[in-house]
């Protein structure tokens, strides 16, 4: 096409005019910085200067008569032009001639009309672009909000084993048990990182000291696991620690204080691998809402259980302290990830019909073959050139 036919017929907010002579101006923003005792100055670039759009238009009589005079009412086409030019709607849609659709606000115009020039109306407008009327966005980082609950959560459990632990008078026959159930509990976590009762038990005399190691050693399971998904699993396997230790019978004052302790250091190993678990979940980047979702109600029961436990001994329920701060957590988790998995991809099931390969099978739930890998891997597929049929297949909605 050539560029008169490539012309479009010029209009503002739908009222439409001629055009005899268009022009565009734009530019940089700059800030000029010029400093004492230089003689070079610095320009600051502050981004793209808005466009504006100079237009020389005009509205005329639509016929002419024999002697060359327009009739007709050009008044009309006028004064439509210029309400269109003084709305107060915001911005329009200008029509360039040569530019195309255009979102534009009016800076400016002049009206000229003449009677040795009757029968037409000339404007000089200055269109400027509109551009979008962003706001500044603001939105809570629940990741950090996450992170920093869980620290707040170790820190309470830390207190709390320190006001509770105590080997101070007991009978060493009671302290070696402690110290075998100091293995006992942390046989677990012992099975994902190793040895670690050693310098744990050596510190038995010191509570705050124990407390700290306890807290190394769990955050020992990160190294191991590499991923944050697979370090939540395996804080999973901490959630019930010592449960399965047999009771201790609270008969005298000694086998009190030895209950105490051991339900002590069992509440910090549950404690803080539940804070690291919710840590490794903000951490944790997840292919679909539903394993969002999912880690989030694991993560929400474990906190309630340890919100609802009691003391062994005296049955008292957990410290205000340390409460206050499994509340705040669980509502962080539960925030970020019902955040961020609405973002995310669900998950539904289908059933071929006959067996299918994964990259024909791909292209038919997804328009796009690339996917095939995607198919094979969630349903552990043995080969991809055979999906079974009739059996039932997770695939992404999206």
């Amino acid at each position: 096409m050539s560029w008169l036919e490539r012309l479009q017929q010029a209009s503002f907010r739908n009222v439409p005019f001629q055009v005899e002579q268009a022009g565009v101006s734009g530019g940089r923003r700059l800030a000029v910085h010029e400093y004492p005792l230089r003689d070079r100055p610095f320009a600051e670039d502050l981004g793209r200067d808005a466009r504006s759009y100079q237009v020389e238009a005009y509205v005329l009589a639509s016929t002419i008569t024999e002697n060359g005079q327009r009739s007709g009412d050009y008044m009309a086409a006028r004064d439509a032009l210029i309400e269109a030019l003084e709305s107060g709607d915001g911005p329009g849609t200008l029509v360039h001639p040569y530019l195309g659709r255009l979102q534009v606000a009016v800076r400016g115009y002049r009206l000229s009309e003449s009677t040795r020039e009757g029968g037409i109306a000339r404007f000089s407008i200055v269109f400027v672009e509109a551009g979008e009327a962003a706001q500044p966005a603001t939105a809570t980082d629940t990741r950090s909000l996450v992170l920093a609950r869980s620290d707040a959560l170790v820190e309470a459990a830390t207190a709390d084993f320190s006001s509770e632990w105590s080997v101070e008078g007991l009978p060493e026959a009671l302290v070696a048990e402690l110290e075998s159930e100091l293995d006992r509990t942390l046989d677990g976590l012992t099975r994902l990182v190793g040895d670690v009762s050693g310098p744990i038990a050596a510190a038995i005399r010191a509570p705050g000291n124990m407390a700290v190691a306890i807290v190394g050693a769990l955050g020992q399971v990160q190294a191991v696991a590499s991923e944050p998904l697979r370090a939540i699993g395996m804080y999973e396997s901490l959630f019930s620690a010592g449960e399965s230790s047999p009771a201790i019978a609270a008969t005298t004052g000694a086998r009190r204080q030895q209950s105490r302790s051991s339900a002590a250091l069992h509440r910090i190993v549950q404690r803080v691998a539940v804070a690291e678990a919710a840590r490794q979940s903000a951490l944790a980047t997840f292919p679909t809402r539903d394993e969002a979702l999912a880690v989030r109600d694991r993560l929400a029961d474990a906190i309630d259980a340890q919100m609802e436990a009691v003391d062994p001994v005296y049955g008292r329920p957990v410290s205000d302290v340390v409460y206050q701060n499994l509340s705040a957590l669980r509502a962080a988790v539960s925030a970020d990830l019902r955040g961020r998995g609405a973002q995310l991809p669900s998950v539904r099931t289908i059933i071929t019909s006959a067996t299918t390969p994964a990259l024909l099978l791909a292209h038919q739930i997804y328009g796009d073959a690339s996917r095939a890998g995607e198919i094979v891997v969630r349903n552990n597929i043995r080969h991809p050139g055979f999906v079974p049929g009739g059996e039932s297949l997770e695939v992404l909605n999206g």
